[in-house]
């Protein structure tokens, strides 16, 4: 069991040392809510001036990002017409 948290703390850290600067900011903000929903408004605020579909093409990125450093994008839920949730349990 302990092995399989630190290889999932490991998996994170590489994940997030990956992201550029607003996909951090993205991913921070879904982290810090705990696997609620966080509204698609509130993560269009880290991306201020941008056309709201370019945080489709931000999410599309971040999942990809997790596929390579070997981590499920099922852990990123889209909530369709509300916004985005993270599930991470070390």
């Amino acid at each position: 069991m302990v092995d399989a948290v630190v290889k999932a703390e490991q998996g994170l850290d590489r994940f997030r040392s990956v992201l550029n600067a607003k996909e951090s900011e993205i991913v921070s903000k879904l982290l810090a809510a705990g696997g609620e929903i966080v509204r698609r408004e509130e993560l269009l605020l880290v991306l201020a001036g941008r056309a709201p579909r370019t945080l489709d093409t931000y999410i599309k990125q971040i999942r990809a990002k997790m596929r390579g450093v070997g981590l499920s994008d099922r852990m990123l839920t889209t909530h369709a017409g509300t916004g985005y949730s993270f599930h991470y349990k070390p």
